[in-house]
């Protein structure tokens, strides 16, 4: 009900994130055994099924370079993990405003119009010289969450890394079961995996301020329809919302994935343009 008080282009014109100096200066929440061993046989069984279900388009990601460093081994957990893990999902956020409250100074999530999960990414990096990842921030996002769900005695390297407000680089202890729990805007990263053996898998999540999206990727759009569809490599859009494909994929867009239909009367009402763009817009798959 409050969500629906607030106008649609108010939210999204004014998403309210953090600078990135912001969120540089901002602490790292490290939540020792924040899993338990049940948790973790659920989010592996979790990611059986989803990857059962979704085939190779549950491995898709809208980066080359992202295919190639996590060799097709990544699922899009997303919304099946707040739908079938709803206890652990509930945690997460009662963390995410504990972090709030005693390290960030309540201000991060405080008056937000809504706070969901825009992503769950299972990830599986393995090999000498796998994984690795240069300082970066989850642009869009508010709060970050990355489990560890291996044995650190899995792999070599692979050492989780923050970029703190002088430049220096911080390693956090990273254990098979922990979370770390930080501001999305804040630079990290992972250094390589060393030794031909190694095998290091976590899961990240994403929470913002916008729908509970059900895409098979990590959505860009918190809060008006979105175009999602696996096989895409890019989406042009234009103000009529019309969606071409890349060079060399199908021009066909499948209806399933095309957007979310989700208050449209409101949205109408918002933005007359915008039934253009959500015309004949099938709701969400399950």
């Amino acid at each position: 009900p409050e969500l629906a008080r607030v106008p649609l282009l108010r939210r999204v014109r004014s998403p309210r994130l953090p600078t990135y100096a912001e969120a540089q200066a901002s602490a790292v929440q490290h939540l020792p055994g924040f899993l338990s061993e049940d948790d973790l046989a659920a989010i592996h069984r979790l990611a059986a099924r989803v990857r059962q279900r979704q085939g190779t388009a549950g491995n898709w990601s809208h980066t080359v370079e992202r295919l190639h460093r996590e060799g097709g081994r990544t699922v899009f957990v997303n919304h099946h993990l707040a739908d079938e893990l709803p206890g652990l999902y509930a945690r997460m956020l009662r963390a995410a405003h504990d972090a709030d409250r005693h390290l960030w100074g309540g201000e991060l999530l405080a008056r937000r119009h809504g706070l969901a999960l825009r992503s769950a990414e299972y990830h599986v990096v393995i090999g000498d010289g796998g994984g690795p990842m240069d300082a970066h921030a989850d642009h869009g996002s508010l709060v970050t969450f990355d489990f560890m769900l291996s044995d650190t005695a899995e792999f070599e390297g692979g050492a989780f890394q923050t970029v703190e407000p002088g430049g220096e680089v911080t390693t956090h202890s990273f254990e098979r079961g922990d979370a770390l729990v930080f501001q999305s805007h804040k630079q990290h990263g992972v250094a390589a995996l060393t030794g031909r053996s190694s095998r290091r898998n976590i899961m990240v999540c994403e929470l913002w301020e916008g729908l509970p999206r059900r895409c098979m990727r990590r959505c860009d759009q918190p809060w008006l329809p979105c175009y999602c569809r696996p096989d895409f490599t890019e989406y042009h859009r234009t103000v009529r919302g019309v969606a071409k494909a890349s060079p060399g994929t199908s021009a066909r867009l499948d209806p399933k994935y095309r957007c979310e239909r989700w208050r449209l009367p409101e949205v109408a009402r918002d933005c007359p343009r915008l039934p253009e763009i959500v015309r004949d817009c099938p709701s969400p798959a399950a």
